[in-house]
């Protein structure tokens, strides 16, 4: 994989991590302090915003690879397992399948890779919009200063629509990811043997 679609990756589902932490953080400091920080922020020079900004950058990084062990963690335990046994019957099996591909072809390799990519991007936004989910609705309805009821009613509905959505379409993708890797990773598996003999 090459160094740019690695930083991409930490970017996109970093950011959904530092959207709820962010989020979170309103929860429990409270929104006024988000009004006196955001009033702060207005009146900082473009220089000094796009510095604040670049602070944020190892935030980012370092969420998503927090993020990233996490949802390793949590979907090798609850999905990952069923789904590879339909494919190998051991995880030693799947780690010999892959090291020859990777032995045989720079091409296959690439191609592993940027498939993996897309898998962890959904994994890390499964969690990372359930989370955004949760943090949200608990703004909205415990720590937000909404006046008018309906308004609240008609906000979280959307939002929370939104988000649990893209939780159960990133969750999707990511399983039918994953199941064309292990796929790909077998079916490769089989053919570079037979070239080989």
């Amino acid at each position: 994989m090459k160094d740019y679609q690695y930083y991409l990756e930490l970017i996109i589902a970093g950011t959904g991590a530092l959207l709820w932490i962010f989020l979170l953080s309103i929860d429990v400091f409270g929104v006024s302090w988000f009004y006196v920080e955001f009033a702060a922020i207005q009146n900082l020079s473009d220089g000094l915003l796009f510095a604040c900004l670049l602070i944020l950058f190892p935030f980012v990084f370092v969420s998503e690879i927090i993020m990233d062990r996490i949802c390793d963690y949590l979907f090798d335990k609850l999905v990952n397992i069923k789904i590879s046994k339909k494919y190998f019957k051991t995880k030693y099996e799947y780690q010999k399948a892959k090291s020859l591909i990777f032995y045989k072809s720079s091409n296959l390799k690439a191609l592993y890779e940027y498939g993996r990519m897309r898998s962890r991007v959904c994994r890390s936004w499964t969690v990372n919009s359930l989370l955004i989910f949760i943090s949200m609705n608990y703004l909205i309805w415990i720590g937000g200063e909404f006046e008018n009821t309906n308004l609240q009613w008609r906000v979280s509905i959307f939002l929370s629509t939104l988000l649990l959505g893209s939780t159960v379409v990133s969750f999707l993708t990511w399983r039918n990811l994953t199941k064309k890797e292990y796929r790909f990773v077998k079916m490769e598996e089989e053919i570079l043997y037979e070239i080989c003999d």
